[in-house]
């Protein structure tokens, strides 16, 4: 069997010491490259998807509605608000001119808070738009601000609601409900969307 020369050992030896603290440098690099590599951005539907999950039990009426606007929001959180809350006060007037045109002791009362409403939900829209053009002042109070209207607003609906199912059943309670629940199934939305933002974009 040959034996390796004193001169040979030592080459190998050199070669080995060489190459060896090599390899845990290049797995840390590694390592490295992938932990700073940015996952994929979800696309904007995926977005939308995922921020409705929030409404929980009305996830699906979430995006079913507001996915059609996915490429006008893009992503963006105020976006997403703006058109939450024009969809909140789009329902909140159907179900006002309905009421509206009822006669009867509870369509005034119903009327007047379902107004306040919509007011309501259209001072928080206004408030979002500011922001967007950075004319909202102080992020936080303008936010808590439009989490209270909101709050409000959809207490006024559960008003209206309350003097309906005093009323005795018939075809106009069923549709009054009807209207009523898909009206505070979107401020709803809406409000989730705004409390979303509250938490994602305060400074």
């Amino acid at each position: 069997m040959k034996t390796l020369s004193t001169q040979a050992l030592s080459l190998l030896l050199l070669l080995v010491t060489a190459v060896f603290p090599l390899f845990p440098l290049l797995s840390a690099a590694t390592v490295m490259t992938e932990a700073h590599t940015p996952a994929p951005s979800p696309s904007p539907a995926g977005f939308i998807r995922s921020v409705c999950k929030l409404t929980k039990d009305d996830a699906d009426v979430c995006y079913s509605s507001i996915s059609p606007y996915a490429n006008v929001i893009n992503q963006n959180v105020n976006s997403l608000c703006c058109v939450g809350l024009t969809l909140a006060q789009s329902e909140a007037r159907r179900v006002t001119t309905y009421v509206s045109g009822l006669k009867g002791r509870f369509s005034s009362t119903c009327n007047f808070v379902l107004g306040v409403a919509i007011n309501q939900t259209s001072d928080s829209l206004g408030t979002i738009r500011q922001i967007a053009a950075g004319k909202g002042g102080d992020f936080n109070f303008a936010m808590d601000r439009v989490l209270d209207e909101m709050a409000a607003a959809m207490t006024n609906q559960d008003t209206c609601m309350n003097d309906f199912l005093e009323e005795p059943d018939g075809p106009v309670k069923k549709k009054a409900l009807d209207l009523l629940t898909e009206a505070k199934t979107f401020t709803g939305i809406a409000t989730a969307f705004v409390y979303y933002y509250s938490k994602e974009a305060s400074p």
